[in-house]
This record gives C-alpha cells, structure tokens and sequence, in this order.
C-alpha cells in the first residue's frame, strides 16, 4: 500500500521470494498506476498461480499484452509458456503484428514453445491452424516445462529472414542504443594495422546501413560516458552521416566507466535492447567492484526488462575475475555475449 510504486513492486517481489503470496489479487496490481507494480504483478502470478483461480495467471498474462508500456508486452509474451492456457494463443498471434520486432520475436518464440509447431511468424498462418487444427489444441496436454524453440541455432523470431549483423551478433531489434568502449585500450592496433576503435566505427556503420528506419542512439564512454543524442532517434541518411563523422572524430583514450555507460543506455525508456562493446573492465564511473557493477545493473534493469546483448574483445587481456562479468549481465538480462 505504498505511496512509491517501486517500494510496491519490490515487496510483491519479495513475497513471491518467500512464497507468500497466499490472498494476494495479482489482478488487482496488474491494474496498478505504475507500470513497475504490474510488472511484479505479472511475474507473481506466473511464478505462483493461485490454486483456487488456476486460470488467474492466464488473465494476468492476457493484461500484460495488452499494456501499453512494451516491456510488459514483451514479458507476457516470454512468459506465456509456463502458463497453460488457450486463451494466450490468440493473443501471442495478434503480438506477431506488434510495432516493435523484440515484441514479435517474443511472441513468436512463445507460440512455437507452446505448439511444438516452427511456423514462421506469419500472422496469417498461425491464425489459419487456430481455426483449422488449432482449434482443439490444449496447451495443458504438453506438460512438463515448455521445450525450447526448433529453431533454435537460428536467428529466433524466423527461420527465413536474417537481422542485420553487427559485427558477428544478430541486432533482434529496432530501438536500440550502441554503448561503445572508447577508453585508451581501443587504440591498440590489429594485425591489419587499424586500431580496435576503426574496425567498430566501420562496423557499426555497416550495421546502421542495414537497419532501415530503426531508432538508435549510440553512447560512448571513456573516463564518462556520453551520448550522441538525447534520445534515441529514427535513422535516416543524413542521420548515419552525422553518427559516421561524429565517431570517425572521436579519440580512444582515457579509463573504462562501463556502468555509466550501460546506465545512460537504459535511461531512455524507448530502447528495448542495449548492445555493449568493451575490452576492459571498469576504471572509471560509480562502479569497481564486480558485485556492485552486477547488483547496479540489475537494479536499474528490473522493471525494464532492456535486453543487453554484448561484444566482449580482447577478453583474456583483463583480469581473470572480471572475464565473466560482461557475460552474466547478457545472460540475466535475456542477451547474448559473443567474445571476439
């Protein structure tokens, strides 16, 4: 009963911690104000359905994607398969036709999980089986915990369509924030001669070259951390110009505030997935020790539900108790960790 909505959110979390969640109306803060409470309201009712409402758990999912805040959609949709409930089908069909692509990727994986059946996600499709064979499928008849997508070693979301590349990793979105290393250590040279800092410009560049019309925001950090822009924005030619001559006339120099980095990424509410490059650990910023920079990530992180995928370079050239550190926060958050 809180005034502060987080202090809601986090003691509906701490009672689904403790397993004593018996009398609470997960309905009733999934229609909360704050969009953290519903969150938590969400995730509650997923994790510990009620045994005398054993369907309030799908009407409770069936809420989250119709929020109009997208990390709620996007949670509906991921936990759609640990609730066993028809209802949801119909729904995760009409997310395949979200504005956002994380959105559809979710939904789609959802539906393949739940079926057993690696559809592409094509609307019309799937709608087609709910109304044909679909139509007696009982997603309680599975059992067990859900099987992971077939597609799985595929790009997720398609088995036909490759996403744009940056670097090796596959960019599942289009609202997302670059957060580049432009600290000292990015002016080594390669064997090629370039410094680490030019194959990224390069890369990235080549990488906004084939997002289309997507919105992005890059943040590089150094002793700080600082942001292009102030928000994402939608690309455009003369927008890729600008970032392309912005970071060409950048210096790599200084320490490694990698948390500041990270934070100023999921500052903007509009970003769904935060793509991390580094070659280092922090040296700089508000964070220096592994536990406080993973506790600090995932503080800002859980209501937000970003993904934070990550490029860990030159990995073996950082202190062995850091190496992990990149990777856990990829994996807590949902992301992928590729080390070149």
């Amino acid at each position: 009963r809180d005034p502060d909505g987080l202090v809601r959110a986090w003691s509906l979390d701490a009672l689904v911690r403790l397993g004593a969640t018996e009398g609470i109306d997960f309905l009733q803060y999934v229609a909360d104000a704050d969009p953290r409470v519903r969150h938590a309201a969400l995730e509650g009712s997923a994790a510990q359905p009620s045994p005398g409402a054993p369907e309030a758990g799908g009407v409770v999912v069936l809420h989250g994607m119709e929020d109009a805040v997208w990390s709620l959609r996007v949670r509906a949709a991921e936990l759609s398969p640990h609730v066993p409930d028809r209802r949801l089908l119909e729904a995760l069909v009409g997310r395949l036709e979200d504005e956002r692509l994380r959105i559809r990727l979710a939904a789609h994986d959802a539906l393949v999980r739940m079926t057993g059946i690696p559809f592409d996600p094509h609307p019309a499709i799937w709608r087609d089986w709910l109304e044909g064979d679909g139509k007696t499928f009982d997603p309680r008849e599975k059992g067990g915990e859900p099987e992971a997508p077939p597609t799985r070693g595929m790009h997720r979301g398609s088995r036909t369509v490759a996403r744009p590349r940056f670097l090796d990793l596959p960019l599942a979105s289009e609202h997302l924030a670059f957060v580049l290393d432009c600290s000292g250590s990015m002016a080594r040279r390669l064997p090629d001669g370039r410094r680490r800092w030019d194959q990224v410009v390069e890369a990235l560049n080549g990488a906004l070259a084939r997002l289309g019309a997507a919105r992005v925001n890059v943040i590089t950090f150094a002793d700080e951390a600082e942001a292009l822009f102030p928000a994402a924005r939608r690309l455009t030619k003369p927008l890729r110009r600008r970032i392309a001559q912005l970071l060409a006339g950048l210096q790599p120099a200084g320490e490694t505030a990698l948390y500041d980095g990270i934070a100023a990424a999921l500052a903007d509410p509009s970003v769904d997935t935060v793509v991390v490059l580094s070659d280092g650990a922090p040296s700089a910023g508000q964070f220096f020790t592994k536990t406080a920079l993973l506790g600090a990530v995932g503080r800002l992180n859980r209501f937000r539900r970003a993904r934070i995928d990550v490029i860990q370079v030159a990995a073996d050239g950082i202190a062995r108790r850091w190496r992990d550190a990149l990777a856990r926060i990829s994996r807590e958050s949902g992301g992928t960790c590729l080390r070149r």
